[in-house]
């Protein structure tokens, strides 16, 4: 079975504003300052804050740059990148609505800007508001039709929205514009399998590995497909180096363990789903699927146990499907040594 869990939102907010051009020292004055001049170095006085929020941002230290930004603003409260700024560093530390506030005014002030609807999108998937986030990206793909990171967005959310052909031809789009993007290739691949096209899901795993070698969920997601394509070896490989790039790796533990089950491997396949419930408990497959090869290796008190726990946490998770599959294996384990119990 796939990874469903889809590799993040192109999160890194767009930090707008400061030119090229640095910025000039302000003098001291001994005079009166005319009304032009006092405007001149109020604006100057606004942009140092900017750089200032934007290190300070860049450094981590949001709070510190929403200060600043905060200074920026009181200084020219009609500068709508500084809006950008402090919505994006708002953002990063927690006030989602605060971010989202900024925004809007940026927009208000310049209604022409791509990044603020991509940023506000972002936002907004951040929020859960997904449909929130889908009209955000759409007016940042209308204003700049060659935004690649707004396509990729979009991908991920109309995919999260169950519109698995719209998330599709956004990929298509975001790879068209950004051909080297290794996620979008395994987050397209993510979207075939549950189209259909496995084989295309497959060479979009292989382009995912060949950009990015050290992406664990690239060989992850090609393990699941070469093992739902009857590669049984090649699939193994692939969760082997799963597991190399992260051992930590829950899921690639339970799919290993599969594979090595569907091999003759009862013992391996038994360690596998072992070593994916210390890592998370909590997973009701693992258990059904060490419950099987624990019945298959003799082991038929240890079965029930598993069996037991897996039923347990499948009724807490409203999983019934898995619920049912539970009771039908425990009533076969009752008054036979043998089942035909298969490992999901």
């Amino acid at each position: 079975m796939l990874n469903n869990r889809i590799i993040g939102l192109c999160l890194q907010l767009t930090i707008v504003g400061l030119g090229l051009g640095g910025y000039q020292a302000v003098g001291n004055c001994t005079s009166p300052l005319s009304p032009t001049k006092t405007a001149s170095i109020s604006s100057d006085n606004a942009q140092n804050f900017m750089k200032q929020g934007l290190a300070k941002y860049k450094s981590g230290d949001y709070k510190g740059a929403i200060a600043d930004f905060d200074q920026a603003i009181r200084l020219n409260p009609n500068d709508a990148d500084a809006y950008v700024n402090r919505g994006n560093a708002r953002d990063d530390s927690g006030d989602r609505q605060g971010a989202i506030a900024d925004y809007n005014q940026a927009i208000r002030l310049n209604p022409n800007d791509a990044s603020v609807y991509y940023n506000r999108g972002v936002t907004r998937n951040r929020l859960g508001e997904r449909q929130g986030a889908l009209e955000d990206y759409n007016q940042a793909i209308r204003v700049d039709p060659n935004y690649a990171s707004a396509y990729y967005n979009r991908a991920i959310t109309r995919n999260r929205l169950g519109d698995k052909q719209g998330a599709l031809e956004d990929y298509n789009q975001a790879l068209r514009l950004n051909p080297k993007n290794a996620d979008a290739y395994n987050n397209r691949g993510i979207v075939r399998v549950a189209l259909g096209d496995k084989q295309g899901a497959l060479a979009d795993y292989n382009q995912a590995i060949s950009l990015d070698p050290s992406d664990a969920s690239a060989y992850y997601n090609r393990g699941s497909v070469r093992d739902d394509l009857g590669d049984k070896q090649a699939a193994l490989a692939d969760y082997n180096q799963t597991l190399k790039l992260d051992p930590n790796y829950a899921a690639a533990y339970v799919d290993r363990g599969n594979t090595r089950d569907d091999l003759g491997d009862n013992q391996g396949a038994l360690e596998d789903y072992s070593q994916a419930l210390r890592l998370n408990p909590s997973d009701a497959y693992a258990y059904y699927n060490r419950a099987i090869t624990r019945n298959r290796l003799g082991d038929k008190q240890g079965a029930m146990t598993d069996y037991q726990k897996a039923a347990t946490l499948a009724e807490q998770q409203g999983n019934t499907s898995l619920y049912q599959k539970i009771q039908n294996n425990l009533k076969k384990l009752q008054p036979s040594t043998g089942t035909s119990s298969t490992a999901v």
